[in-house]
């Protein structure tokens, strides 16, 4: 049976374009079989990613070249996984602060992971024993709850941050709104203002490569 991240394919359906995200989850998936150290590397990657875009769409920018606990940590900061109006007593904050430690201790788990068993990592022995498929699961599935865990928090509410990045899918009535206040005649006028070869290129670059070659072989398109 095919290894499939069903939390992260959610969060790469919530972030529709971002490509980063859904090559990653489809490399980890392809990875566990085939090659299990890199599933390490990639783990890592794809937490930073997310990471990365949230504190991205909440216009947070970190000085330097912060590493992957420092961008849980600050991502856990932003997000602030809790509601205001709930009753903060010190067993409460204690209680999430253990959980969110709790992330961050996995996430060191899988950096050291990474740097010693990783396909990348820092290098290693060519003839050092590797781990199996079934470690390799463990920390996808581990990375799979982490980063599902911060995107649907980032995107369910607004925690203590102000989202910076504006989504298309987010705005389906004003999209609405939008197309409706063109007529044909102001439509036409619009759509004048673009390329074709450009539109298609930005949509489809599959379908603009199958174009351009079809013109090169001497094919209309």
């Amino acid at each position: 049976m095919a290894f499939i991240l069903q939390a992260s394919r959610q969060i790469s359906e919530m972030a529709a374009g971002a490509f980063h995200i859904k090559a990653q989850i489809q490399a980890i998936e392809t990875a566990i079989e085939q090659s299990p150290a890199f599933v390490f590397d990639l783990s890592k990657s794809l937490i930073d990613t997310i990471c990365k875009t949230i504190l991205e769409d909440r216009g947070i920018k970190l000085p330097g070249k912060p590493d992957s606990p420092e961008l849980l940590r600050e991502t856990l900061k932003a997000l602030k996984l809790h509601h205001d109006d709930v009753d903060q007593t010190e067993k409460t904050y204690d209680s999430l602060k253990k959980t969110a430690n709790g992330l961050q201790t996995t996430v060191a788990g899988i950096c050291e992971l990474r740097n010693t068993h990783g396909l990348i990592g820092h290098g290693q022995d060519g003839y050092a024993p590797s781990l199996e498929s079934i470690q390799a699961q463990f920390v996808a599935s581990a990375a799979d709850t982490i980063v599902h865990i911060l995107y649907r928090s980032h995107r369910g509410y607004g925690g203590n941050g102000v989202s910076k990045r504006i989504f298309y899918q987010d705005y389906e009535k004003e999209n609405t709104s939008i197309d409706e206040s063109y007529d044909d005649d102001a439509l036409t006028e619009f759509v004048k203002q673009f390329r074709p070869s450009d539109v298609l290129f930005k949509m489809d670059k599959d379908a603009y490569r199958a174009a351009v070659e079809d013109i090169k072989n001497g094919e209309t398109v």
